[in-house]
């Protein structure tokens, strides 16, 4: 797995929900949270908390972001990039 491929796949979610928000994007913002909340448990929760308002989830995601790419070891990412790419791959043509 290239760096690039989860640079890649993680700016394009994070403008898809720059413009379009964080519901339309779920799904993958709960895949993130479960492979990220050993080294972010509070953005982790925080990303998916739906009680909770658009920008305390933007700014996790800020959070997770970080963290996909530069906490998690390259056998977390290989999972990060292989549990979103489908994913991102039905919300392109959605």
């Amino acid at each position: 797995m290239d760096r690039n491929d989860i640079r890649s796949i993680m700016n394009d979610l994070a403008f898809e929900i720059s413009e379009h928000g964080t519901a339309r994007h779920a799904r993958s913002l709960e895949i993130l949270a479960d492979l990220t909340r050993s080294v972010a448990p509070g953005a982790s929760d925080a990303l998916v908390d739906w009680t909770g308002t658009e920008v305390a989830r933007q700014r996790a995601f800020a959070m997770v972001h970080r963290a996909v790419n530069y906490q998690l070891n390259s056998d977390e990412r290989a999972d990060v990039v292989l549990r979103l790419t489908p994913l991102a791959s039905l919300q392109l043509v959605a």
